[in-house]
């Protein structure tokens, strides 16, 4: 299954750690977890996982 996103459209992740992974800390807001790895990909137009 695959998700395409409009632009503009909100994603919002639910979870513990693993997505607030030091959020609090990073510049931009988004930790160093699943959330700026999806941003990062979604910003590229590139896919790395399956």
């Amino acid at each position: 299954m695959t998700i395409t996103p409009r632009p503009g459209t909100t994603v919002m992740f639910t979870g513990d750690s693993v997505t607030d992974c030091r959020r609090e800390e990073s510049d931009h807001g988004l930790g160093f977890g699943y959330p700026l790895l999806v941003a990062g990909e979604w910003a590229s137009g590139t896919r790395t996982g399956p």
